[in-house]
């Protein structure tokens, strides 16, 4: 898209010889219209720009005015030929705030205290996108999104960097220098050396603790995707037990013997 036709103002446009084309416009959402056949190059008019209220790009690829709605308002856009001036087309634009700023006001005031997600309108329906920390926050998005059926859906994931936080309180749990603990691919990997089989099973079970629940994305309801089940409960134990230190050597006793030899 670009804008391949010259501006001017119309403060001494000649009145258009074809019917007038009559667009609502939704803030948000773009409209494409086919061009009529005029001669090229023309050239564009109207108020629309000078007013604030939406802009228009032409393609010649596909012949096409995309209009891009950019406050409230009514306006005028044409299109003359650039040797007459004469209009060989001309759209009435009225732009209207969609319906859906209700449900995003709606649901910002019930999600707005959740870090990392936004709350906006994409083709004609709400969408909540971003990334969180706390996976219960997710049972409040899909609660909230629930609430207004098609109008609205989630696209919320759990950002990575909650993992990597729940894998230092698991660290931090464990307490153990000697014990590392990362999170790779929603599983907690634990590695090092512990001093005994009691301290291994220690440390996974302190990891276990902290998994939270699993986040069943859309695709993998609709079979698109398929997510490997997690083996032991997510938490993959690598940790080896140090060698015991061979036992001390045994008591030595050691004997003296006097003995007398006797002659008779």
């Amino acid at each position: 898209m670009h804008p391949c036709f010259a501006q001017e103002d119309d403060d001494k446009e000649r009145l258009p010889n074809r019917p007038r084309n009559f667009l609502t416009l939704t803030l948000g959402l773009e409209r494409d219209e086919k061009v009529p056949p005029v001669k090229k190059p023309f050239k564009s008019g109207g108020d629309c720009r000078k007013l604030g209220i939406a802009e228009a790009l032409y393609s010649e690829e596909i012949n096409t005015l995309r209009f891009t709605p950019k406050r409230e308002g009514l306006c005028t856009f044409t299109l003359k030929e650039m040797k007459t001036g004469k209009i060989v087309a001309e759209y009435r634009l009225q732009v209207r705030k969609s319906k859906l700023d209700a449900v995003v006001r709606e649901m910002q005031s019930l999600l707005g205290d959740i870090e990392g997600i936004s709350i906006k309108i994409i083709n004609n329906k709400v969408i909540v996108d971003g990334q969180i920390l706390l996976p219960r926050d997710m049972n409040r998005i899909y609660n909230v999104v629930g609430q207004f059926g098609d109008q609205a859906s989630s696209l919320v994931t759990l950002s990575p960097l909650a993992q990597k936080k729940i894998a230092e309180f698991i660290a931090r749990d464990i307490n153990n220098p000697e014990i590392e603990v990362r999170a790779v691919n929603d599983k907690f990997i634990l590695q090092g050396v512990a001093s005994s089989e009691d301290e291994k099973t220690r440390a996974e079970i302190i990891a276990k603790t902290y998994i939270p629940a699993l986040i069943i994305e859309k695709s993998e309801l609709d079979g698109v995707v398929k997510r490997p089940k997690p083996a032991n409960d997510g938490v993959i134990n690598l940790i080896s037990v140090r060698p015991a230190a061979p036992p001390p050597p045994g008591k030595i006793i050691q004997l003296v013997i006097h003995y007398v030899e006797l002659k008779k």
